[in-house]
This record gives structure tokens, sequence and C-alpha cells, in this order.
């Protein structure tokens, strides 16, 4: 992914010109031609301050965009107009410091956004915050009084751009923008630049009936997304679009298209549609994409939410774009196949309305380039469609083209169009069976779902005396007994579009784990009692002294959160949410406060400990009655839409008259085998309703299986079950509620056997929906029915004996333990099976993500059973246990785990690549194979058989210095991992390069943050990957704790010296903790494990270059505070402990360090300790150092080890600005060729 960047100035320009120009061309596009048309031009406006106008507060209120804003920029405090090559991006910027003075300061400035029908606010951002209770605040109104905050800011140095959707209840006449900042000494100073309000608004040309077109181009970086195929990462600032994979840097990927404001009326008929790209890289790979919608009335923006893109309903209809032809010329234009019926499927819908938006969801093989819009926003994708209103058109298709009017509802329609003779585009339309309802007009059923959007919407408040904590990691419900105590939880979600009079059907908060948890726990659930619930102040007792709603929810004995990272619903709120909905002031985008209360402890991720896993708000809810008939619509049997088919073309029919649907040849499975055969397949944490899911059904389809059994975790993400299943094993299922995608089943019998996952249990809807969706195991299927129970049941298949049993059940409850223990080993002893297989979800022994669960190590073996398969660890797996094979088989379609050090037993590991089992029995052998989605065979067991199994070969290390990771499993990766050390949960952020090779020994970087910041900022900082080096390096960057520091009276996020931890060195067991573990999982190379840091991290690097000599092949440290050494239990100043000596460091090792030439935090000294640790022979001292020209080098010589001091200015380009206190510019390739060349 090629990411540019501009200087601020520039960029600025760039912006406001491109989007300018982008209205005048949309304006005009469309001319010329020949038949009457209504063209409805996407006008694009913007009102902006660059603030370089003039040297005071209100006088540098400029009027810099097409449009101009209301009055000047208010003074709420103390507000400057400052110029700062460190702090403002460009020239002069908007300067607000709270301290104790002014604890609060603000500037807000008007405009008039009545004329929009979608705008975009952005700025660029630096501040400095010097109290863990500072914040910057960016803030919106219609009145001046109540304010929706869009973002909760922390500390920055170095400017970034910002930029928010200004939801639709505020683009109003009187609005309002508003900085706010909050702080006391040292103070909070923020630096505001560069702001930008885009205005996309949109009128017709000619009147609204007849024939018609639009065109509407991406107008915000947050519209045009990439999906990590791998991990769900959105990408949302990549300056262009690969469209299939992107091999350089994210690999497989899922695009996401949103053209918002598309002015299409109800009811028209799509005659044409097609996307135009630019090309942005030449690439003439074989490449095919096929395009979806987003089955939504008007497509919300794309989040931060892992699979954001993949995870949304698509529409039944889909275009692929077969064998796009090379793109060979840089800017040259190319055009979609005719997406019509994709556009019409979005327009039929009911509640389509004009102005609506549209999201496209593209995902495919091999590899087109395009521009996007953080590239050229004026060349960014453009959405075109030709309509007719009334009456009834042929839509305008390539000569080779037939055309089948789209009936609403859809009907059975599978259609070939040859646009161009060299690649061919397929629609494909899947029967379903809709439901209708008989309702007052307007009603409809919908969801939101609103996650927390700033660090100061999730608090936590101490009973003891009223503090509110913003800026913790994590939300313990219930109480803190590490650092807080008693405590409150006040939740904020913003914006919630549920209009008056709406009633609530459903409503729950999706909780993601932090930290494992097992106490008895039961919390209580409120809402503030409010039309419009303000963001939490500072003021003590802010969460609990407000007043309450008479409704309440408890969430009971809540389970063991066992789980790092697992999801978590609470009980329906829906009575909670009811409550303040139907208050007289209550309006749509208003937002309510959640207040949690109660005893024990669950602790869950909060914003500003993973922002994209903040406490998730899903609300279901009906506006006006309805009274649902359901009326079955034509239907047809039909494979899965994955499933290979033929291709039927449709034969013309009348204007306007509902097409016939075409047979065609449906899949069934194959009939049961006498008893000495069978063929089935394996599946497990598959239900994604992804392109990887899709990918796995299509292969396991093309094995014809007779059956499917799974492993569990059927469904994820809220899906359905109709969605996550029907929609790819339809032919498998029988006696299924109906929906959708699949009406009832395909399948004379049943032939799909699940097992319950945790999944299973914890989305919404629980373990209820599971129960209600299946019929297990099936009438007429051979079974001893001997459970009782459709969640642990026996299947009988030919020549081998199922046995599902409910681990998540097990885990929960003892009873339910108990109970299938005694039913397993009854049931495995009476069975007169040739083959006896245990399915389960969560596996008795894996050497991946979550580990062997020991309480399902029941002794299967000696009870009878010939093999045990699982799944809930993302990746395959074999292993040998007393006699008999476990498989791990988690790979169906959700993202794929890492795997770790190896268990006892493994014998074959591989995450590569999804992927499912196909399994065959007779009566002599059982034979397990495991193939990838693409069909590719990576493992083949058989029991029975007289050849034992080959395992995986690994490499031959070259020598003692290559770690345990060397010849594994593991891929690259880029995110934080989890750890305990020393008791206490520790998080660092783990690089690992894109074409990483476990064959290969790789270079390992640690680089240490400094004060109040964390290891994935660092990783921007330090920019140590951007170097050609780096090709050969994985990198670590380590978080620190939030810790009281008695030396300056505070707490802060810092790592390494005077910790206060005087029995224990917590932070370099840390080290040695994460060193060990990126060993186990990655080869690497311990002869060249290298440090670095800046400031507080700087300290951190010398200091542990002392204490782990032996480790550390080399070191540098920028902007250290002074001179550190190691005591046995603590590190401090040498003036403080005046006799620990060099000799107290390990060995000499090879340094630089790095001081700005004016920097007064900073020493000097650190070199002069390095100069005594490497037992340098020339003269020390930094006065002989100081004299050295800045931005030179000065050399010790003699040295045991090189001892290399270098003294810099500063520099415009420095991520890092402020008191000469920064990273240079010369930082990260002069500290990357250092490490080689040692």
């Amino acid at each position: 992914m090629l990411r540019l960047r501009f200087k601020p100035a520039l960029r600025f320009l760039l912006i406001v010109f491109a989007l300018y120009l982008a209205g005048l061309l949309l304006a005009g596009w469309g001319g010329g031609r020949t038949w009457q048309t209504a063209v409805y031009a996407s006008t694009i406006e913007t009102i902006a301050d660059n603030f370089d106008n003039g040297s005071s507060s209100t006088g540098m209120s400029g009027n810099d965009g097409t449009l101009a804003w209301i009055g000047d920029w208010s003074d709420g405090g103390d507000i400057w107009i400052q110029t700062s090559t460190n702090w403002c991006a460009s020239g002069y910027c908007l300067r607000l410091i709270a301290d104790n003075a002014n604890p609060q300061t603000t500037s807000e400035r008007r405009a008039d956004l009545s004329a929009a029908a979608t705008a975009t606010l952005t700025f660029d951002y630096t501040a400095y915050i010097g109290t863990s209770a500072g914040r910057v605040y960016v803030e919106i109104s219609n009145d001046g009084s109540n304010y929706l905050t869009l973002d909760s800011l922390p500390a920055q140095y170095g400017a970034v751009t910002k930029s928010y959707p200004i939801p639709a209840s505020y683009l109003s006449s009187t609005f309002r923008l508003r900085f706010r900042t909050v702080g006391t000494s040292p103070w909070t100073d923020a630096y505001i630049d560069n702001v930008i309000i885009t205005l996309n608004s949109a009128s017709p040309t000619a009147t609204p009936t007849g024939q018609g077109s639009v065109n509407v181009r991406i107008t915000q970086g947050a519209d045009d997304v990439e999906e990590r195929a791998s991990d769900g990462l959105i990408y949302d600032d990549s300056s262009d679009l690969e469209l299939g994979d992107d091999p350089a840097t994210l690999g497989e990927q899922t695009i996401g298209l949103r053209f918002p404001n598309v002015q299409i009326p109800q009811g028209a008929t799509i005659t044409n549609a097609y996307i135009e790209f630019e090309t942005d890289e030449k690439g003439s790979s074989t490449t095919n994409v096929t395009f979806w919608a987003q089955a939504s009335d008007n497509a919300p923006g794309f989040g931060t939410s892992a699979y954001d893109v993949s995870n949304r309903a698509k529409t039944i209809t889909s275009i692929t774009w077969s064998n796009i032809p090379a793109w060979n010329t840089v800017s040259e234009k190319h055009q979609t196949p005719n997406l019509a019926s994709i556009v019409q499927e979005v327009v039929n819908r009911g509640g389509w309305n004009s102005g609506n938006s549209i999201v496209f969801v593209v995902d495919g093989s091999g590899t087109r380039t395009a521009e996007a819009y953080d590239g050229e926003p004026a060349n960014a994708p453009l959405l075109h469609v030709d309509y007719v209103q009334g009456g009834n058109a042929t839509p305008t298709l390539p000569p080779t083209s037939t055309y089948t009017p789209l009936p609403s509802p859809t009907n059975t329609a599978t259609a070939t169009f040859t646009p161009l003779p060299t690649h061919t585009a397929t629609a494909t339309t899947t029967p379903t069976t809709l439901p209708t309802a008989t309702a007052t007009a307007g009603s409809s059923t919908q969801t939101i779902a609103v996650r927390v959007n700033s660090s100061l919407d999730d608090v936590e408040e101490r009973l003891s005396d009223g503090y509110i904590y913003t800026n913790s990691s994590d939300l313990e419900l219930g109480d803190d007994w590490q650092t807080v105590g008693e405590q409150i939880v006040g939740l904020r979600f913003n914006g919630l579009q549920i209009p008056p009079g709406a009633t609530i059907t459903n409503a729950t908060i999706e909780f993601e784990t932090d930290e494992t948890g097992s106490s008895s726990t039961s919390v209580t659930f409120t809402a503030h009692a409010a039309d419009h619930a303000p963001a939490f102040s500072l003021s003590n007792h802010d969460v609990s002294n407000r007043p309450q709603t008479t409704a309440s929810v408890a969430w009971n004995n809540i389970p063991a959160w066992n789980t790092v990272s697992e999801k978590h619903l609470t009980p329906n709120l829906a009575s909670v949410v009811q409550e303040i909905v139907n208050r007289s002031g209550w309006s749509s985008g208003n937002s309510i406060v959640f207040i949690i209360d109660g005893s024990g402890t669950r602790t869950a991720e909060a914003y500003d400990g993973e922002s994209a896993n903040a406490p998730l708000l899903r609300v279901e809810f009906v506006t006006g009655p309805v009274t649902p008939t359901l009326t079955p619509q034509p239907t047809s049997t039909l494979p899965p839409t994955n499933t290979p088919q033929p291709t039927n073309t449709p034969q013309p029919t009348a204007t306007g008259a509902a097409p016939t649907p075409t047979p065609t040849p449906t899949n069934t499975p194959t009939p049961p085998a006498p008893s000495g055969s069978v063929h089935f397949a394996i599946i497990g944490d598959f239900g994604t309703n992804t392109s990887s899911e899709a990918d796995v059904a299509a292969m396991v389809a093309s094995h014809n299986p007779e059956f499917i059994v799974t492993v569990g975790d059927n469904r994820y993400s809220g899906l359905s079950f109709d969605t996550a299943v029907g929609r790819y094993y339809c032919n498998y299922l029988k006696d299924v509620t109906s929906g959708t995608y699949c009406a009832g089943g395909n399948s004379p019998t049943n032939a799909f056997f699940p097992a319950p996952g945790n999944h299973d249990y914890d989305e919404s809807g629980g373990i209820g929906l599971y129960l209600d969706y299946f019929t297990l195991p099936g009438s007429g299927i051979a079974s001893s029915h001997s459970s009782g129970s459709e969640l642990y049941y026996d299947v009988v298949q030919g020549p081998v004996h199922f046995f599902i049993v409910d681990s998540e059940a097990a885990y929960n409850s003892s009873a339910s333990y108990t109970a299938q223990q005694n039913w397993l080993q009854t049931q495995l002893a009476s069975s007169t099976a040739v083959w006896k297989l245990v399915i389960v979800h969560h596996p008795p022994y894996s050497s991946g993500y979550h580990g062997s669960q020991s309480y399902m190590q029941w002794p299967y073996a000696s009870w009878g059973a010939d093999a045990v398969l699982a799944g809930h660890d993302h990746h395959y797996e074999r292993i040998m246990q007393n006699g008999i094979p476990y498989f791990v088989n988690g790979a169906g379609g959700r993202g794929l785990y890492a795997v770790g050090a190896s268990v006892p037993g493994s014998q074959v590991q591989y995450n590569g690549d999804y992927g499912a089992m196909i399994v065959d029995a007779n009566s002599d052998t059982l034979t397990f194979r495991f193939l990838t989605r693409t069909g590719v065979q990576i493992d083949s067991y058989t029991l029975g058989a007289t050849t034992p199994p080959t395992p995986t070969p690994s490499p031959t290390p070259g020598g003692s210095t290559l770690s345990a990771g060397c010849g594994g499993s593991a891929t690259s990766y880029l995110g934080y991992r989890s750890l305990t050390s020393s008791g206490v949960a520790r998080q660092y952020y783990l690089s690992v390069p894109a074409n990483y090779n476990p064959n290969n020994s790789y270079n390992l970087v640690f680089g240490f943050h400094g004060l109040n910041y964390n290891g994935k900022n660092m990783r921007t900082y330090l920019r140590l990957e951007t170097t050609a080096e780096a090709s050969n390096t994985i990198f670590v960057y380590p978080n620190a704790l939030y810790r009281h520091w008695p030396e300056f009276g505070s707490s802060y996020y810092a790592i390494g010296w005077l910790t206060g931890q005087t029995s224990s060195n917590e932070d370099f067991i840390f080290f040695d903790d994460t060193l060990a573990a990126v060993a186990d999982d990655y080869c690497i190379d311990l002869a060249h494990v290298y440090v670095t840091g800046q400031s507080w991290g700087g300290d951190m690097a010398s200091s542990i270059t002392c204490a782990r000599g032996d480790d550390i092949a080399a070191a540098t440290a920028v902007a250290a505070n002074g001179d550190f050494f190691f005591t046995g239990a603590n590190w401090g100043y040498l003036d403080k402990y005046p006799t620990i000596t060099f000799a107290d460091c390990q060995r000499p090792v090879p340094m630089i360090t790095y001081r700005g030439a004016n920097d007064s935090y900073q020493t000097g000294k650190a070199s002069d300790w390095w100069y005594g640790v490497n037992q340098c022979q020339t003269p020390a001292g930094s006065a002989t150092k100081e004299s050295i020209t800045v931005d030179g080098r000065y050399e010790d010589s003699g040295c045991v080890a090189p001892n290399i001091y270098v003294r810099y200015s500063n520099a415009s380009s420095s991520y890092y600005p402020g008191s000469d206190h920064q990273i240079p510019d010369t930082f990260e390739d002069e500290t990357m060729t250092f490490f080689l060349q040692h």
C-alpha cells in the first residue's frame, strides 16, 4: 500500500483546490448527451480557515474556503494565534491553553451547513498534555448549549490530520464547531490548524421525471477503505486502492466504497450503473473481482471495527468483473461492468430515499491499483447511474448483452453479460422467500450500532471520593480492587439515530475481555434520565450524581471471562432505552449515558485501551405498529451461491414483464452410503459471511460430501444463522428456521451436525437462536437419542459414530460438565461402530492462541474414542496424545491466529490459509485430510493404515543463536499481543514483515516509548520500519504500565527507571518475557537483538542495555534523561546513588546517544556513562562533546565497544517536535545501519 505524505500547507491547498475542482467536474458531467436527461450534480463546497492571515485571536479568523464562516473564533479562556515550525502544521495556527489559571479553555466558530446533504470536518492537530486528566475535545452543537463530542484527543507530538463525518442532525444554519482544552499545571496546550468543513450537496439540473443520471464521487478518506483479510484491520488513509490483493503490505483484502447522497428517486428503474476507477499503478496479473452492495436502505460510514467491510449484510445480487484487462497507463480511466442489478436491489428496498448512501463491497484475486481519495481526491472512485422514473425502460447494455427487467422482490435469474471481448461480467441472483408486512405507512424495523468514540465517554468513578478516571485502558465492571476499589462505570453513546416514538425491541452492550476473571460478579444497568445526556466532566461524582431511570436491568452471576479479546453481551436493556426514547425531549441523534454499578469484577476493553473494541451499543427498534404477514414468494431449489454451477442466459421477456425463473441444477448431498463407507467434511470457526467463508464452502462443495460436521463457532458478529450458515450450506440443512438465503433447508434429511461454540452462546441472541434454528440430530437420523439435548448428542453415519459435546456449557456449569462426562463415557462404551469420533469446540490440546483447555482433557482414549476434533484456535494442527490423534480445525473463515510454542505431541501445524477437513471412512480405514480453500492438501492422516504419517519438516538451524521459532508456522503480524509478566497483564505492539518466512532468521528491535505514550504510537515516531534495512527485521514496541512515581508526585504511563518497585525489576523482567515469547513464535537470530527509545524510552533503552547487555547486540538512546545504572532493585541517577559503578553493567555494548542542541530536559551526560561502561580511553566530559558542531557526531576512541554521541537541532520534518527533545531526522537510517553493523 503506497502512502503519500505532503507538507501540511501544500496539503491544505491541494485538498481545497481538488474538492473545488471535483465539484466543477461533477457539476458539468453528462454534457453532450443526445437524449434528454436529468443530471444530479454532486456540488462540493468548503468552509475553511488556515489561520495564516493575521496575528491576534479574533483577527486571525480567516475565510479560506469557497463559503464563508459566520463570525469569528470566540475567546473562551487562554487562546492565542501561534506561529511555530514545531507545533503548527503550517504557518500560524490556533493555540488553546488550559492550566491552573484557566482549567478549561474554549474557542468556537459558527457556520451555515443547512444546504449540505453530508459534511466532513478535518483539521491538523498537535498537543502537549502534562497531566493524566488533560484532554482536548472536539465538539459540535446546533444551539450553543448542548454539544456532541466528536472526539477526546490525547497528546500528539507532530501534526496529524483528524477527520470526522458530521451527523445529519447537525447540518443546520446554526452549526457551531468548538475546540475545548481541559487540564491543570503542567498545562494542556493544543494547536489546531487547517480547519476544513467539506459540504457535499446535490441539486438537479433538470426535471427529476423521465430519464436521469447521477454521478457521485468518493468525498472523504473514510469512504474508500481496505480491510485486511487476516485480521479485519481497516485502513482508511491509503493513497491507493488495490482491487483484489495488496501483496506488498496487506495481502488478501476486501475493498469498501461508500457513495453518499445518491440522488435516485424511489421507484426508479436502473438502466445502467458503473464505477469508474483511475489507474494509480500499472498491473497485468490475472485479476477477477466481485461487486456486492450493502443490503441497507442508507449505508452507514465505515468504522474501525475489525471486518467492518466484509461483515456487512450484502445484496443477493453480485457482479463479477472477470479477467480484467491490463492497466498499462497511469491516470487512465476504467469502468466496471454494468452494476445496474445491484443498484436496483438497493433502490427497491422499502426504506430507500433519494439522497441515501450506497456501499459497495469488492473482493477477489489478483491486483489492479486505483486512485483513492487520500491520493487524488478529484480522481477518487466515481459512481455513475442512469435511471428511468416512471414507465418501463430497457437499460443501455453492450451489443452482446441481453436484459431481463428486475422485479421486486427479486426472483431467480442468472445472466451473462459480455461488455468487452476480453472479460465477462456474471450477475448471480439467489432465490429467496421474502416476508411482507401489513403496517402503517413508514413503519420499519431497524438496527443501529454505536461504539464509545472518545476517551471521556467511558469513565470510572471511585466510590470513596467520587474521583473521575477518564483515561484508563480498561473498564472494571463492578470493582477495581487493584487501584480504585469500589467504583461505578459510566458509558456515553452518541448520535443514536432512533426516532421519537420508536418501539425498542432489543438492546445490548457488547464488551470485549481485556483481562480474564471468574470471581462472582453481578452488576446493574440504569441510564441517565435525560433527553440528551451530556458528556462526563471531571467533577467528583459526575456519574453517580446523575438522575437515573426507574427502569434497570441486572446482569447477575456473569459467567467467567476466560479468554482475552472474546466478546460478551449484556442481557436485553430494551426497557432502559425505551424509558429514554419515551421522554418528550428525545430527538434522533441524541446521546444516552448508561450507569453500571455492582460487585465482583469483569474487566473489559476501554476506548483508551483498544478504541476499535470499546463498548458497543446495539439497539433494534420498530417505527410505527407492524403486523407481519409472511407471504411466500416464488422460489427455486438452488445450491448455495458459492457453489459452482452452469451459467444460464435468461430469455428476453416483454418490457415490464416478470421473468420466468430459469431452472438450475441442484447440488443435493449424496444419499447416505451403505454402512461400509462415508465421505464427509468437518469445518470450524467459520460463520462470518466473508469471502473466506465463501471460499471454504466452495471448496467443501466441490468435494460433494454426504454430510457436514462442525466443531463450533457457527456464527460471529451478531449475524443470523441464515446468513452465517444457511447462505452457504442450505443443501445440507433440513427443518431450519426459514430465512432470506435458506427456506427451511434443501436436504431431504438433515445432513449438517454442528457443535456449539462460545460464539454461539455469546453473540446477540445467545444459544437460544442456535436451538431455534437447528433441529438436532434431525428426523430420521440414526442416533441413540440418549442425551435428551440438542447441545450434546450423537449421530451414526455409516461406520462412524459421532459424539458432539458442548464444551462451553461444560465450562460454565459443573452440572453440565458431570452430565456430559457420564453420558460420553457410557455411550462410547456401548457403541458398536467401527470408528468413534468426539467433536468438541474447545481443544483439549493446542499450540494456538488460546492453547490447551485442560478442563476438556478427559480420558477419551480409555473410554473408547478413536480421535478428538476441536476448533476455537484458528489454525490447523494434528497432535498425538494418549495414543490417539487430536485435531484443531478452526480455520473455516474467521481471522487466522498465530501458532505459539508446540505442545507435546504436536506433529503438524498450519495457519497459512483458511480451509477444512475432508474425511473418508470405511470398515478398514479412516482418513483425515486438511485442504486449503484453494484445494491444496496440507495434511493427510489415516487410522488403520500401515504407513505411518510424515510429520511436517522443520529446517535445520544454522547455528546455536537461532530461536525456537525457526521452522514454525507463524506468519506476518501487525498489532498488539498480551502476556503475563510478574503477575501483571502486559502488552506489546508487534510488527512482523508481510513476507515473513519461518525458515529464515530475522533481527529483532525493541523500541521503547516516552512518557504517556504507547507502543503503537512509538512505531510511528521512531520510523524505523521505513528504512531499507527493516525488511529482515521484526519490531517490538512494549507498552508501559500506569504507575505512581514518588519522585514526581504523580502517575504516568512510563517504563524503566524509578518505578517505585523497590522489590522487583518488573520492566526488565517484562523485557525478558517479551523476548522469550517472540523468540518462541518467530525465527530470531538471538545474536542480533537491539534496543532503542526516546525520552523516558531512551532511559529504558540505556537501562536495559546495561542490565541485559548479554542479550543485546547494540543500542541507541534519543533524548535520554541522564546516567542510569542497575542496582539490583531500582534505577536512578548517579548523583542519587553515587556508590554504583560502571561495572554493574553486564558488558560493554555498542551505543549511540542523541541529544538536541538546546534540550532543557536532557543533560548530555548519558554518553559519558557509556564512555565508562564501554571502557573508552579518550578524555570524557560533556564539555568536550558539547563543543562539536550542531548536527555533528563525536565518537570516543580506544573503546571496547563503540560509544558515539550525536548532537542535533530541530528540523521541520521531525515527528516529535518541542524543546529540542525530539527524534532527529537522521535517526532511523543511522540507527538501523548502526544495528546491522553489529
